[in-house]
Formats: C-alpha cells, structure tokens, sequence
C-alpha cells in the first residue's frame, strides 16, 4: 500500500504539474469577450486535461495513506481552489469525498474555512457541503474557528456562509455550539478591551466623516459601541471606563441622535468623541 501510495502520488503530482499554467512566449491579442451563455462552456473547454486525472491521483493516494498525504492533501486543495468551478472537476471531487475518511480533512481545516466566501459559487457550495460533513463526525475538531468566523466583521459573505454551517449542526449539537459562542465571545473580550474596541470604532468613524463626508456610514460605524455601552460594566476595567467615558459617550449620543432627526449636531457630536 505503500508503494501504490507513493506511485499514485507521484503521478497525480505529474499530473498536477502538467495542468500548472505556463506563461505565454510573448503577447497575444485579447479574443472578444464571450457571451454570458458560452462563458461555461468556453470555461470547460480551457481546463486543461490533466487536472481531473491529477484529482483523482490525489484522492487514491490520500486514500491509501502514503507519507507523503499531507503534501498530496495540500496539492489537492491548490486544484479544487483553483478549478473547482468546472463542472468535471466538481464531479471528480464529489466522488472523491466518498473514497477518503471524513477525519483526513482535519489537518485542513484553516485553509478550507479560509475558502467560505471565495468568489466562485460551486467551489463556496463544496466546501460548505464538506464542512457539513465534518461537524457531523468532528464537531469539536472545527467549531472554534467556525465561531470566530461566524462573527467576524471583515468578511460578510464568509460569515453568513459560517452561520450556514453552525445552523445546520444545531439540530444535533445545539449545547456545544452555545458553549463555544459563550467561550469565543469571553476570549475576544479578554483579547480586545473596551476602550480599543472604541478607538478602533472612531478612528474608522473620523476617516469616514472628515475624509469622505459620509455621517451614515459613521453613525452606522458607532452605533454598534453604543449599544454595548448599554449592556452596562461587566468587569473591573469596564467600570473604569465607564466612570471616565460613559457620560461624554452619552452627550455623542445625543447629538448623533439629533443629526438623524434634524440633519445637525455632528460637530457637538465630535466634540465629545475627541
């Protein structure tokens, strides 16, 4: 098993070598642009040949268990990312799936949560069917990053595409995934204190008001701290902060409050931020 292991290696990763792009010998002219009902088909006819097969070497040696499975693990990943719009491709990866264990992806795990808001549709759709499929065996393998990346701000495709996944592993693991939420807020509260949270939530809300001129943009930014202010001191430091800042915070409130209602007050509101 070893040696097939090695041998089917080797070969997908000949193969994988021959579906690597190569760069052209000089400039050619741009071809017209095709039109939206060829694009899948024009996409199927650039693939090249050797990918599917290198797929499949991929998954017979991940299957086998050679020593050499995480690097043929990792190849595979570069191919699926890379190709796995083509419909041939998304066939060779389905049926690869069945062939290897569920725990093989474990390994993985960063750089396939990393590819939950990737631009292409049917590569987004894979990987949540496979993340479906781990949290179903290994659901502690995965739910801490899951949950970070459910509630992360700087990508909203990946964190919807998370809560996806999180949502469906509710109906059979609904008390773990509120123990990790409970743990993954407590740790980000730990990690970022009030008084960043608040710095970084002005310092974003000033770009956007004296550089783009856009108060909604930075009422919609502050809004969120103000709200938290509202649940009231939790910790030692948090009292603190509020013994200093809650009633200057309150007065911005104010006048944010009223250029919503009015259309003015946000230098009254400056004022007190700064």
């Amino acid at each position: 098993e070893g040696v097939a292991a090695r041998g089917g290696g080797e070969w997908a990763a000949a193969s994988a070598d021959g579906a690597a792009p190569s760069p052209p010998a000089q400039a050619a002219p741009s071809p017209p642009a095709p039109s939206k009902g060829g694009e899948r088909g024009e996409r199927e006819e650039r693939l090249s040949p050797y990918v599917v097969p290198a797929v499949v070497g991929f998954f017979r040696s991940i299957a086998l268990g050679g020593p050499e499975s995480l690097q043929d693990l990792l190849r595979l990943l570069t191919l699926w990312f890379r190709h796995g719009g083509h419909p041939s491709v998304i066939h060779a990866l389905e049926a690869g799936f069945s062939s290897v264990p569920v725990g093989t992806w474990l390994a993985v795990i960063p750089q396939v949560i990393a590819r939950l808001d990737t631009g292409e549709p049917e590569v987004r759709r894979v990987v949540q069917q496979l993340l479906c499929n781990i949290a179903l065996e290994h659901p502690q393998a995965f739910i801490y990053p899951l949950t970070v990346a459910a509630s992360e701000a700087q990508s909203l495709a990946r964190k919807m595409a998370a809560q996806s996944v999180l949502a469906a592993m509710r109906h059979r693991f609904d008390p773990l995934i509120e123990h990790a939420r409970l743990v993954s807020c407590e740790l980000m509260r730990v990690a970022i204190l009030l008084p960043e949270l608040w710095l970084e939530a002005l310092d974003e809300a000033s770009r956007l008001w004296f550089r783009h001129k856009d108060a909604r943009a930075m009422l919609a930014t502050l809004r969120p701290m103000h709200a938290l202010m509202k649940q009231g001191p939790q910790t030692g430091r948090e009292v603190q902060f509020f013994h200093q800042f809650a009633f200057d915070l309150d007065e911005a409130l104010s006048w944010c409050a009223q250029y919503e209602r009015a259309g003015e007050g946000v230098s009254g509101a400056a004022e007190r931020f700064l």
